[in-house]
């Protein structure tokens, strides 16, 4: 657990940043950070220029996903299909998605992006998915604006994570029917018309990111 005094920069393993020439790319890191989806920027190379903070959680992880001479290195089976895509981004300006296995219990979509950066030479943005269909604190903050109780926030969540109605009774310790008519109050709090919609609504929230939190993705 982090010291309360300590900053989520402090955490993080040393990587090469895209040298800041105006206070606009300052600010755009800092927009960077809050997004909840783990971003590699990287050259023709696959060397790292810049890393936002989720990705970060990804890249400490070590087993997976590391940095080394400020090349991103990955399992050997799948360093030749995301080098391939970069390439392609960077050379011919080309978009793909890549499935990549990093781990054996850990599957991801990897978008591959060109990104021109003035006169300097090409660039790729890699998009890892997003760790959850929603962060905890844009859940949580979620339900206070709509005046949900601390139970039905717990119900929503599990049913954002993919947990049936007859298993989130059983692991609340409450009959079937009492989840149900949980269910049913948060359909008439959100004007959602099942529990697909309720799962939509919650998916599409903005971000709202602890600056303590750096989470590797897990889809």
């Amino acid at each position: 657990m982090l010291d309360l005094q300590t900053t989520w920069e402090d955490t993080l393993p040393a990587v090469a940043y895209v040298d800041h020439r105006a206070p606009l790319h300052d600010a755009l890191a800092a927009m960077l950070d809050e997004v909840d989806y783990p971003m590699l920027l990287v050259d023709a190379a696959c060397r790292l220029r810049h890393a936002n903070r989720m990705a970060h959680g990804l890249l400490a992880d070590g087993t997976s996903l590391r940095i080394e001479g400020q090349h991103l290195l990955l399992p050997k089976a799948q360093e030749a299909p995301l080098a391939k895509a970069v390439q392609a981004a960077c050379h011919k300006g080309l978009r793909s998605l890549v499935q990549l296995d990093l781990r054996q219990d850990l599957s991801t979509s990897v978008a591959v992006s060109p990104l021109a950066w003035g006169d300097d030479p090409p660039l790729a943005l890699l998009v890892f998915c997003r760790p959850a269909v929603c962060q905890d604190l844009s859940l949580q903050g979620f339900a206070r604006a709509h005046g949900l109780t601390l139970t039905e926030t717990k119900v929503l969540q599990a049913l954002c994570e993919g947990v049936p109605v007859r298993s989130i009774a059983r692991q609340h310790g409450v009959a079937l029917s009492t989840v149900r008519t949980q269910v049913g109050n948060l359909r008439a709090k959100l004007g959602a018309g099942d529990i697909r919609a309720l799962v939509q609504r919650v998916a599409t929230l903005p971000p709202m990111l602890h600056a303590l939190r750096a989470l590797a993705p897990r889809c």
